[in-house]
């Protein structure tokens, strides 16, 4: 009888160990798993609170005026201006907050424009960001002093990949270079570049993204004032952004 108890005894013995030690496994794990889970919790408390990426708001580079209400924005989140092409070959759409040009034929120049938003005096300031959806070894810039009837007008144009610009005088189909092939900082593609001209009777200051590049004085200069975009060609898209406008004085 003694050796069947010690028979069966001996036989539970293994038995006995290996619950046991799945046990402690069990419980070491258990053990390991709050351990863990109690870091996360304590570097999610210690984490520092995620900064919030902020839109840069649109502004006024230089020649800020201390009045904000003389300031016209045109921020396109509509087009109640009736922006449109000067040229039927051209296409001009106002789409997300941006004003869309484009020349819809090779060598073909685009002209967007807009009759509804121009300074009224002849000393004047006139900005805008622009940008393109491709690359391109084409010009576009910033029109101003525009006679739409006459078809005259001041071109304010940039060459992003030979980072130069011009200033042109277009009279009824004459180009008169006003400021020769110049370099400058210029963004590259595709990066925005913001143009500006600061315009008092016949004396320009022009800026590229705020910074004083050339300047011009016109003793027969245009007295008209409406501005407007433009493209020399096609195959790309231009894209403007944050039209600004107001009288300096």
């Amino acid at each position: 009888m003694e050796d069947q108890v010690t028979n069966t005894r001996s036989k539970q013995h293994p038995i006995t160990l290996l619950a046991g030690g799945c046990l402690a496994v069990l419980y070491l794990a258990l053990c390991g798993i709050g351990i863990v889970f109690g870091g996360v919790q304590l570097a999610a408390q210690n984490a520092p609170t995620p900064t919030a990426i902020l839109t840069p708001v649109p502004q006024i580079l230089v020649h800020a005026p201390a009045d904000q209400d003389k300031v016209t924005h045109e921020d396109f989140s509509s087009n109640q201006r009736n922006w449109g092409s000067y040229y039927s070959y051209g296409k001009l759409e106002v789409i997300n907050g941006k004003l869309i040009l484009q020349s819809n034929m090779a060598d073909g120049i685009g002209l967007g424009t807009s009759e509804q938003i121009s300074p009224a005096g002849e000393s004047y300031y006139v900005q805008a960001d622009f940008s393109t959806d491709v690359e391109t070894v084409s010009a576009y810039g910033l029109v101003f002093g525009l006679n739409q009837s006459l078809s005259t007008y001041y071109l304010f144009a940039l060459w992003p990949d030979a980072a130069r610009f011009r200033l042109f005088k277009y009279n009824t189909g004459k180009w008169t270079e006003l400021v020769p092939f110049s370099a400058a900082k210029i963004n590259p593609y595709p990066q925005a570049n913001t143009l500006s001209v600061s315009f008092d009777k016949g004396s320009m200051e022009l800026y590229i993204n705020g910074t004083l590049v050339s300047e011009y004085s016109d003793k027969d200069f245009f007295q008209s004032k409406d501005i407007g975009v433009y493209v020399d060609n096609g195959g790309f898209r231009l894209f403007v952004d944050d039209f600004f406008i107001y009288d300096e004085k």
